[in-house]
């Protein structure tokens, strides 16, 4: 990853991060890393990111073309105004490319539940922020411009070397993540087409406070093992989670989940033998 990396090994440990933002509407970031080789966050609190009214778009913790990541144990709360909705926010946000990411043990919530339940928030999101061949603003600084092979950044008007999307292998583990929005929970895209990377998720807590029976939790890898997490949607008639595995028939296994809505593989409701392995209430 030449021409981003601006640090080898780093870890950013132990700090609190309280209340940032609240003078401006510019994009509020808690911390963000671009290019790093080998990076870990951990432990932090950020608390009281960006909650001006009038303030657009918010990340809490942000890796972006970060070869090898681990973001564990960090707390991500009270995030962006109680009163009105963002967009392009996420308390969790990782761009690729990269080979290794880790994500364990976090605690993510938007704001108090009474918070409006419009806009565009994400618990976790990890990939590309849009389908297909996409030019989009990260904010003012970067620019992510990408199609089906390769990645390029423009940063503070530099342009990085044409990136590979990097193995894409993603442990998602143990996390707490609560929003309300218009937009799930978590987001996982993994490099298309077909897709590939991938993805261990489980033991995780997903809740979407939303009016609308909506798409909780989406996860898009060549290869999907999803265990033991606990999935809290709008209704049990909604499609609770979507998993798209690679091709038609890429490998995957669904278990030991309770869903508050459907699952389903790439379209297609849970078939015998995952459908008796897993609760949907």
């Amino acid at each position: 990853m030449e021409g981003l990396n601006v640090a080898q090994v780093l870890n950013i440990e132990s700090n609190q991060l309280l209340n940032i933002g609240l003078f401006t509407d510019e994009p509020a970031i808690g911390i963000r890393l671009v290019g790093v080789v080998q990076a870990e966050v951990s432990s932090n609190t950020i608390k009281g990111l960006g909650q001006r009214e009038r303030i657009e778009s918010l990340v809490g913790i942000q890796a972006i073309a970060c070869n090898s990541v681990r973001i564990s144990g960090n707390e991500v709360v009270g995030l962006g105004p109680s009163k009105t909705s963002v967009t392009k926010s996420a308390g969790i946000d990782v761009l690729p490319p990269f080979d290794r990411l880790d994500v364990v043990a976090n605690q993510v919530r938007r704001t108090p539940l009474d918070a409006p339940d419009k806009g565009e928030f994400y618990g976790l999101r990890i990939g590309r922020h849009g389908e297909g061949a996409i030019v989009a603003e990260v904010d003012d600084h970067i620019v992510f411009i990408a199609d089906q092979e390769r990645i390029t950044y423009v940063v503070d008007g530099g342009i990085s070397p044409s990136l590979s999307p990097g193995n894409q292998s993603m442990t998602v583990r143990g996390n707490t993540l609560q929003v309300q929005g218009e937009y799930p929970a978590v987001d996982i895209v993994g490099q298309e087409t077909p897709w590939r990377g991938e993805c261990l998720f489980s033991d995780n807590r997903c809740r979407l406070d939303a009016s609308e029976r909506l798409l909780v939790v989406r996860v898009a890898a060549g290869t999907i093992i999803f265990s033991n997490n606990y999935v809290q949607g709008s209704g049990e008639r909604s499609v609770a989670v979507e998993l798209l595995v690679g091709g038609t028939k890429g490998p995957f296994t669904v278990l030991g989940n309770i869903a508050n809505g459907r699952i389903q593989v790439n379209g297609v409701p849970l078939q015998p033998p995952w459908q008796e392995l897993n609760v949907m209430v």
